[in-house]
């Protein structure tokens, strides 16, 4: 298994659904959000799958994160997530231009 190519994304717009990336090669990854904000924020996490590429914003189905909170200065984790190729990972958090996400991972 070789490492798979990481996501990073830096939101910069508060309650907006917002791609953070195209997965490249399916795998096993490891999702951070990161609040560098001092104040709390709410997160809610899409994935969309290859099948669904085409559209322009992820709908209901497709949420697998449906409001966490993350405390100021905090991080919340999921793992594991597995993702395929050309799958869309999409967040929306209440504050920005602070909050911070990365995929990595594994390709299977």
């Amino acid at each position: 298994m070789a490492i798979a190519a990481p996501i990073q994304h830096l939101i910069t717009s508060a309650n907006v659904i917002t791609n953070v990336g195209t997965i490249t090669a399916a795998g096993t990854y490891l999702l951070n959000i990161c609040n560098d904000h001092d104040e709390d924020t709410t997160l809610e996490v899409w994935i969309t799958p290859a099948a669904d590429s085409g559209l322009s914003a992820p709908t209901g189905k497709h949420k697998i994160e449906p409001g966490a909170a993350i405390k100021a200065k905090d991080l919340v984790s999921r793992w594991p997530v597995p993702l395929e190729a050309d799958a869309k990972v999409w967040v929306r958090v209440g504050v920005a231009s602070k909050v911070s996400v990365s995929l990595l991972g594994r390709e299977e």
